[in-house]
């Protein structure tokens, strides 16, 4: 699909009669081994949306803890609460809409604790990219 779509053939389609939707899977290890087979297939990516994706998640991986240690660094206390609170007021504003238009609106109540929770689904996944698993497609 990434060698054949371009911004000329291919569209974004919001509208519920073409959302897709499947089974979650119901063990720790099956959610486990389909997450890294999907990261074993981020090789096949084109090279800007693989760096795209790679600041994104450097980004997002390093605010947390940076924001942590910046809390006890007095001099930059209240830059960090800025700092903090205009992420999370961008953040919300562009969640928030995005989850309307999907028609999704309960679920924003939850978007800033799985924000931090992506951090999490970093530090678990990362070395899965590093030991390259074997692909299982069924």
């Amino acid at each position: 699909m990434n060698k054949a779509a371009t911004r000329h053939n291919t569209s974004v389609v919001i509208n519920k009669q073409a959302f897709a939707y499947s089974e979650p899977k119901d063990t720790w290890k099956s959610w486990f081994r389909q997450k890294t087979r999907h990261m074993s297939t981020g090789k096949m990516y084109r090279f800007g949306h693989k760096v795209m994706l790679g600041l994104f998640s450097l980004s997002h991986f390093l605010f947390y803890p940076a924001m942590v240690a910046a809390l006890f660094y007095p001099p930059m206390l209240y830059w960090t609460l800025g700092i903090i609170g205009g992420k999370l007021l961008i953040q919300s504003v562009i969640t928030y809409n995005a989850l309307k238009k999907l028609d999704e609106k309960d679920l924003f109540v939850y978007s800033w604790l799985m924000d931090i929770l992506m951090f999490l689904y970093y530090v678990i996944f990362t070395p899965a990219l590093l030991f390259k698993p074997k692909n299982k497609w069924k």
